[in-house]
């Protein structure tokens, strides 16, 4: 009798994950679509980007869809009756749970590979970065007539001709903000505290009386950061999201099959409060510039979460079931 629970639970799963993919994705493609409406911003340089938000979306949207589909298909199975068979027969809630782990353990897999996609480009910005400014730089080598690239992110732009090279135009970020460039090549580090420009051009001084360095290769270190990287490793941030995923989902569907309560949207609420506690625990971790130690309370958070909402749940559905009396 747990077979159709299995099955209704793999499938409520993908479907809830699907259908959160595709609003995280629609909601990722508003953000990109500036970039690709930009007559100034080739396909190419959005790309990268638009990469980025794709994994970020996998991963939040398998994170939440995967325990509520969980938790709906136990709850469904206790409002037909077959979680009480089952517990007639010597099964625990707990043991029923458990013949989730199979399928839970596929769509761990999924969320650790999303989070390790977005956790490389979180962890160091200047790869983005980097593969904007190449991608700009190709495209600008294959323009026809006179046009301009922008580069997102890094704010700087590529001068484009059919009969020169392609330089890149911009202001330096942090304190030399003030300081405009340009240069044939340019390469940020992964923090994006550096830059490095190759033939660079520097225009100095005031308005009134500016002044033109140029030099072969120009090194700028201990700049601030365009953009803040996370201090979460890729793969230490796989292991934290697919763990809270994971206990998330077993923690729902042991409440849901011991009748949490009587309505869909409770169980809803069951299976997203853990994960939607876990990402903003990471996110504001993140913020605070955590050590990698400290992210790991991320899945007991989770867990937290999972059983107060449970509980809060579970008062709810009694209160009504004493009220119809």
């Amino acid at each position: 009798m747990t077979l159709p629970l299995v099955r209704s639970a793999l499938l409520r799963s993908a479907a809830w994950s699907l259908g959160a993919v595709l609003v995280a994705a629609v909601a990722g493609l508003v953000r990109v679509l500036p970039w690709v409406l930009d007559p100034e911003v080739p396909w190419r340089v959005a790309l990268p980007f638009a990469r980025s938000l794709l994994a970020i979306a996998i991963e939040a949207a398998v994170l939440v869809g995967w325990p509520v589909g969980a938790a709906l298909a136990c709850h469904a199975a206790a409002d037909r009756g077959e979680a009480r068979v089952l517990s007639l027969l010597g099964e625990r809630a707990s043991r029923t749970a458990l013949r989730l782990v199979p399928q839970s353990l596929v769509f761990a897999a999924l969320v650790a590979a999303a989070s390790v996609a977005s956790g490389l480009d979180a962890s160091a910005p200047g790869a983005v970065a980097n593969e904007l400014l190449a991608q700009g730089r190709v495209a600008c080598a294959r323009a026809a007539a006179p046009v301009t690239y922008a580069v997102p992110l890094v704010g700087a732009t590529w001068l484009c001709g059919p009969d020169q090279a392609p330089r890149l135009y911009g202001h330096a970020p942090g304190a030399m903000s003030g300081v405009v460039f340009s240069a044939a090549q340019a390469r940020v580090s992964g923090d994006l505290r550096g830059i490095d420009l190759d033939d660079a051009r520097l225009l100095l001084g005031t308005p009134d009386a500016p002044r033109q360095v140029r030099v072969r290769k120009l090194v700028l270190r201990g700049l601030a950061p365009w953009a803040s990287a996370s201090t979460l490793p890729p793969w230490s941030r796989a292991l934290i999201t697919a763990a809270s995923g994971l206990t998330s989902a077993l923690i729902a569907s042991w409440s849901c099959l011991r009748r949490a309560s009587r309505w869909p949207i409770a169980a809803i609420a069951v299976g997203a409060a853990g994960p939607l506690s876990a990402l903003g625990t990471l996110r504001a971790l993140e913020r605070a510039s955590a050590t990698t130690p400290t992210f790991f309370v991320a899945p007991v958070v989770a867990c937290a979460i999972t059983l107060l909402a449970a509980a809060v749940v579970s008062r709810l559905g009694l209160s009504r079931r004493s009220g119809a009396h």
